[in-house]
């Protein structure tokens, strides 16, 4: 048996308020929800890029904030069971937001939880459920941003190793650090040692003041140097 086949089916009217009576048992777990149709000006709409979350104020004046899934078309909320930890009316409100940061929040409206005689063992607490999504997909977000960066030097060193492996037979120590100077910071490889640093140089003053630097270019013990100096 599919419990969800018990959700109750509601529609987000804005400025309608939900007539039917919304009922559920304290301690029911997956088994009670809301399965959610928007409509606007009385026509159906499927859901698409927007988002929801539900709102509610429990009896004992303690608070659950869950964010909607989509299904079907349409928007469902689970109710948790901090949802129904306390008997009497539960209040809530449904927010529906748009892709641009558009927001609007319809008519607040009761869920009516009834005593469970077996078992009223839950403690209610305040709990976020929505806000602790949110915070996990900042974290997925800051461990991707690391990882793309970690990939981003492995790139260019692979760029470097790359370069450097066309050298010849024969080739001199200076001939290593003149292949491997041009490989840029960002791992773009330039035709010539010149070229990478006219080009970085030019790319750096686009962004920042740059500091008074006197570039030179000489040969020590027999090997060419690429020497940077504050003037």
């Amino acid at each position: 048996m599919n419990f969800e086949g018990f959700y109750e089916e509601i529609y987000f009217n804005v400025d309608k308020k939900i007539n039917k009576v919304l009922k559920a048992k304290q301690g029911d777990t997956g088994s009670r929800g809301l399965d959610i149709t928007l409509l606007q000006k009385n026509l159906v709409l499927p859901v698409t890029t927007e988002t929801m979350t539900a709102y509610f104020t429990k009896p004992d004046n303690t608070h659950e904030f869950i964010h909607a899934e989509k299904v079907d078309g349409k928007f469902r909320i689970d109710f948790t069971n901090q949802v129904v930890a306390v008997p009497g009316k539960v209040k809530c409100e449904l927010t529906l937001y748009g892709s641009l940061l558009e927001q609007i929040t319809g008519e607040t409206f009761d869920i009516e939880v009834a005593k469970n005689l077996q078992d009223g063992s839950i403690e209610s607490s305040n709990q976020f459920t929505a806000l602790v999504e949110a915070l996990n997909k900042v974290n997925d977000f800051d461990a991707q941003l690391a990882e793309k960066a970690l990939q981003s030097d492995l790139e260019i060193e692979k760029a470097r190793i790359t370069n450097l492996a066309t050298l010849t037979g024969g080739s001199t120590t200076g001939d290593a650090e003149l292949i491997d100077g041009r490989i840029g910071e960002d791992g773009t490889v330039y035709d010539n040692l010149g070229q990478a640093i006219r080009t970085q140089v030019g790319k750096k003053a686009d962004k920042t003041i740059i500091q008074s630097k006197l570039i030179t270019f000489e040969v020590f013990e027999g090997q060419p140097r690429l020497r940077i100096k504050e003037v």
